[in-house]
């Protein structure tokens, strides 16, 4: 038990996070969207206050308030490096490399955002937990910061990303 990878191998970091916002803040998917025309370092860059110089995100989001997709992104990026990177046990060697390899390419040659790897119930968990706590250090209430942290692992391991249809 907790061995047994869950999800599936097409699921983005960017997929998942728009996802989450696209549910819990609508009002700000276009932005979003914006961002996302970027790879996935520049935007982790950008959404992690730690882009040079001042001024527009490449596309004039200087005028515009994202308050919930920062603090998603950064949170399951933190959650996805610290679980994958470090592992579970010894028989997850070989996803952390291939995880790590992951988080830094840019994208396939199509220029697609690299899928992440399954991920077991323990890693899920593990995943859940950091970002709840990163939530709430970015200053989220618990409780949306409990919403964040269930849809992110119910789109981990589901193995989808796209948003819900309402």
């Amino acid at each position: 038990m907790g061995s047994e990878a869950i999800g599936s191998d097409q699921v983005t970091l960017r997929g998942v996070v728009r996802a989450v916002v696209a549910e819990l803040e609508p009002g700000e998917v276009k932005a979003l969207d914006g961002l996302l025309r970027h790879d996935d370092e520049k935007v982790r860059q950008w959404l992690g206050g730690r882009r040079r110089g001042g001024g527009t995100i490449g596309f004039g989001l200087n005028d515009v308030v994202l308050v919930l997709t920062p603090v998603v992104w950064m949170a399951v990026d933190e959650a996805l490096r610290e679980v994958v990177g470090k592992g579970v046990d010894a028989g997850t060697r070989g996803m952390k490399v291939t995880f790590r390899r992951v988080l830094r390419r840019r994208g396939t040659a199509a220029g697609a955002p690299a899928p992440l790897p399954s991920l077991n119930e323990d890693q899920l968990s593990r995943v859940r937990g950091i970002v709840e706590q990163s939530a709430r250090r970015r200053g989220i209430s618990q409780r949306r910061a409990t919403e964040i942290a269930d849809l992110v692992t119910s789109r981990l391991e589901r193995g989808d990303d796209r948003p819900e249809r309402h």
